[in-house]
């Protein structure tokens, strides 16, 4: 997955669901995941 598709994927979720969409553990997550990869 690119970066970019990550990024819309979570911003589709977020504004589906902005009251109950763990935003911050997503955030840290993604984070986490593409850092790893460098």
């Amino acid at each position: 997955m690119t970066v970019q598709s990550v990024l819309q994927g979570i911003m589709l979720m977020y504004s589906t669901y902005p009251k109950s969409f763990p935003l911050n553990q997503v955030k840290v997550q993604v984070i986490q995941e593409f850092c790893n990869d460098f």
